[in-house]
């Protein structure tokens, strides 16, 4: 165990009580116009990482795109708006 510099603490993504993953978290916590990639080798769910960027959206009221990468090693999610 250490003690963390503010900078360290900062560049940490948090959650707190609650069942947020660091997913949902990440793309709660895009910027408009901002992208997020997520290699298939991170996705260990059945379901689609569609599924929980679309629960985002409605519960924030923002838009987001969820597109596969051509290659096919995974997704981008882009905040619309």
């Amino acid at each position: 165990m250490r003690k963390l510099t503010q900078a360290e603490f900062d560049a940490l993504t948090l959650i707190g009580k609650g069942r947020q993953s660091a997913f949902s978290r990440a793309v709660a916590a895009l910027a408009v116009g901002e992208a997020l990639f997520l290699p298939m080798e991170e996705w260990k769910k059945k379901y689609h990482p569609g599924n929980p960027v679309r629960t985002i959206a409605k519960k924030y009221g923002r838009k987001f795109d969820v597109l596969r990468e051509v290659k096919g090693t995974g997704w981008v999610v882009k905040r619309l708006e």
